[in-house]
């Protein structure tokens, strides 16, 4: 079943990870195979990411990326655009 994806829900993946609550301080953000059901705009807090891992997700498409402006490395098979 495919989820939203929230504010929330990014932080605590990152806390998880024991990765900075801090959205903007984090350099990578491991988001495969949660079964989110799009790219919502709380990704753009993460202004500090230069790795994002999406794989597994089957992504209708992939948006919300404009303030990711230091994004190097974008790993999203598994998708269905």
């Amino acid at each position: 079943e495919k989820v939203d994806m929230t504010a929330d829900a990014l932080l605590q993946i990152t806390k998880e990870m024991k990765q900075y609550v801090t959205p903007s301080l984090n350099d990578k953000l491991y988001l495969h195979f949660k079964g989110w059901k799009k790219l919502e705009p709380c990704l753009g807090q993460y202004t500090g990411v230069r790795a994002l891992w999406l794989e597994g997700n089957g992504l209708p498409r992939i948006e919300n990326f404009e303030n990711l402006v230091g994004l190097r490395g974008l790993y999203i098979q598994q998708k269905f655009i």
